[in-house]
């Protein structure tokens, strides 16, 4: 369910990682959390460490603000998009149309870790 949701947030352009990365990073801080509290005596529980953490993996996956001006959109934030919007309905391409695109996207996502070529 988590990744339905963080794919349709992909095709609006909203996400900085591609979904299933995202699922992984939020599933991941909630058992960290969750393992956390579980831990620790009553009286030494953070009931706020779960709401730090969960916005701290909203923003380590979102775009911030749910509209980002034109100038905003990364090349890597585009190709997430597009990739998106492609695997949701890829039946107007062949199948090695789809793989090659599906490749190229890919590598352009990863691009926003790397610097751009001077």
């Amino acid at each position: 369910m988590l990744r339905d949701l963080l794919t349709v947030a992909a095709r609006r352009g909203l996400l900085r990682v591609p979904p299933g990365d995202a699922a992984d990073q939020i599933l991941a801080a909630n058992i960290g959390v969750t393992l956390s509290l579980i831990t620790r005596p009553d009286a030494d529980r953070d009931l706020g460490l779960s709401d730090r953490v969960r916005e701290a993996a909203l923003a380590a996956v979102l775009h911030p603000g749910a509209v980002r001006p034109a100038d905003a959109v990364t090349r890597a934030g585009a190709a997430l998009t597009l990739r998106a919007l492609v695997d949701q309905d890829p039946t107007e391409l062949t199948a090695g149309e789809y793989a090659l695109l599906r490749e190229l996207l890919d590598r352009l996502a990863e691009s926003r870790s790397r610097p751009d070529p001077a």
